[in-house]
């Protein structure tokens, strides 16, 4: 499940009184202290083999939609593809693919679904979008702007992208964030990018988040959080998330500096905010952290995750789920406590796992 080198992303922040949402100005991920483990954070795990087949067998989860019932997953580094499963696991369709053909697209960068309209919403560079219906029939190809485009999320009156910082350093299309109605005609730009082009993808997954208050992106190379306010986006916010050795931007436009560099800084490698916690984990001098932070109560945990393994990709109802490799659970029972009565077998080499489970309290 990586888009670039050893990472993966994921983070949000901002925090909701009973009564109104309140940003705060920053958050410090500067003090790391002890261990903590899946069962410190988790419980409730149940997971949900997924049906492999020739026809449903893929590689990485990338991104992941629970609608109706089903997982819309996307692997967008060996299939290029969207694949949709029923609730139990079994393979229903696919959705789009790699061609020349009609409805077809080069490469596939991010996907959404447009509940309001019934569609799912394929991000294709430079800044094209595919729309298919729920079964995955060809609708619509359309170029929404000269800037590139990388990231996409729905909301109830149009869609938010994201240049990642990988577009214009100047000039009309220098900002970070796209707005666009139902039909993809543009209404708002937001952000300044940085002044140099950053020469990577989002270490965070899903960069742009739907929650209960509104549309977030986490910005992985500023450290920022923002929340963008639908209604009145001149009204949106951001918050700085504190680390100890953040990087530089300009050594994230040299990715070879980057690379040999990465032990001494500190940056994201996963995010995500349910039901007002902001779960978040980062990378310091080499090691994976975590920060859980709980705005209901405003506690929260900073400490080291000694088993690689924090990657939020959805939630709902209260439940979360993420995926992993089947293998790792295979050869890591111990640390998976999760029940057996699934309709497929676990496989060493079958598709990714599903994992369904809930938030411990703080």
């Amino acid at each position: 499940m990586k888009k670039c080198i050893f990472l993966w992303v994921s983070c949000v922040i901002f925090s909701t009184c009973a009564t109104k949402q309140e940003l705060t100005t920053d958050i410090s991920l500067t003090d790391i202290s002890g261990e903590v483990n899946f069962t410190d954070m988790f419980d409730d795990f149940i997971y949900i083999p997924l049906e492999t087949s020739e026809k449903s067998l893929f590689s990485t989860v990338n991104k992941m939609i629970v609608h109706e019932n089903k997982f819309y997953i996307m692997d967008m580094v060996k299939m290029k593809q969207i694949f949709v499963f029923h609730n139990d696991g079994t393979f229903s369709h696919t959705i789009g693919s790699k061609g020349e053909g009609p409805g077809e697209y080069m490469n596939i960068e991010d996907f959404t679904i447009d509940t309001e309209n019934n569609r799912v919403v394929v991000l294709s560079y430079p800044s094209i979008i595919y729309t298919y219906d729920m079964s995955g029939v060809f609708m619509e190809r359309k170029v929404v702007s000269n800037a590139m485009l990388w990231s996409i999320c729905n909301y109830e009156n149009g869609f938010i992208c994201s240049t990642n910082h990988q577009s214009a350093t100047s000039g009309a299309d220098a900002r970070l964030i796209f707005m666009f109605d139902k039909n993809f005609n543009l209404q708002y730009k937001l952000f300044d990018v940085l002044p140099v082009q950053v020469a990577f993808p989002s270490f965070v997954h899903q960069p742009l988040l739907n929650s209960e208050t509104g549309v977030i992106y986490c910005d992985s190379f500023t450290s920022k959080i923002y929340f963008i306010n639908t209604e009145k986006p001149s009204d949106s916010q951001s918050i700085k998330l504190v680390l100890n050795d953040e990087a530089p931007a300009s050594v994230y436009a040299d990715p070879m500096k980057f690379i040999t560099n990465q032990q001494h800084y500190s940056f994201f490698l996963s995010f995500y905010f349910a039901d007002n916690v902001l779960f978040l984990s980062f990378a310091d001098k080499g090691k994976e952290n975590v920060l859980i932070k709980d705005f209901n109560t405003n506690k929260q945990i900073v400490s080291h995750v000694p088993f690689g393994w924090f990657n939020i990709l959805f939630h709902q109802n209260g439940d979360l789920y993420s995926c992993i490799d089947p293998l790792r659970i295979l050869e890591n029972k111990d640390k998976f406590p999760i029940s057996n009565d699934t309709k497929y077998m676990l496989e060493y080499d079958g598709n990714p796992v599903i994992i369904k489970f809930k938030s411990r309290k703080l």
